[in-house]
């Protein structure tokens, strides 16, 4: 029992490592990106405020309160967010590439498979599962949305971008499991004390 729960253990803990990985591309990513493309940032929230705003069917007056009162809250925020945004992605793929290390211990032992097989399905769940499930259901019911930021930005970069960190979290995860680094002196220690 004790052999199963240290598998377990260890692959979370690749989980863990391929997840800050991601989180820290993805937060050097967020802030080159957000410096990019902050005036179109803008004009994509002011469109999309409409949409939304649009679709409650809002009197004129009450309509232009809270557009005017949304905007200038995104405007407060849109600083705040462009900071916060990297440590957050950081918090958040560690905590999944801890559940999803353990999926992939899951798919090894009753698959299996060799851990590089078993990091590339799990890469593969964790893409479907987390960035096109959403993508697709959104691109399915809010059409419209995915219009709207279709101006600012070419679709293909849409999708792509979309993808992208179940790539470099796929990347991490092979990596970590299947070849022997620094973090094999962590995952494989020995105790201190028997």
């Amino acid at each position: 029992m004790s052999r199963i729960t240290s598998e377990y253990s260890r692959y979370a803990l690749y989980g863990v490592i391929a997840g800050l990985i991601t989180g820290l591309v993805l937060g050097v990513a967020s802030i080159v990106v957000l410096n990019m493309i902050t005036k179109d940032l803008h004009a994509l929230l002011r469109d999309v405020l409409k949409y939304q705003l649009d679709m409650l069917n809002l009197p004129p007056k009450t309509y232009e309160e809270a557009y005017n009162i949304s905007l200038s809250r995104v405007d407060e925020l849109l600083p705040v967010i462009s900071w916060i945004a990297p440590i957050a992605y950081v918090i958040q793929y560690v905590l999944l590439g801890a559940l999803f290390g353990l999926l992939q211990n899951f798919i090894r032992l009753k698959a299996d498979v060799k851990p590089s097989t078993a990091a590339l399905l799990t890469g593969v769940v964790f893409t479907l599962l987390i960035y096109v499930l959403p993508l697709v259901l959104v691109s399915f019911l809010y059409s419209g949305l995915i219009d709207i930021v279709s101006k600012y930005f070419n679709p293909v970069l849409i999708y792509v971008s979309s993808v992208a960190p179940g790539v470099v979290f796929t990347l991490a995860l092979l990596v970590v499991s299947s070849v022997k680094g620094p973090w094999a002196k962590i995952v494989e220690s020995k105790p201190k004390t028997y």
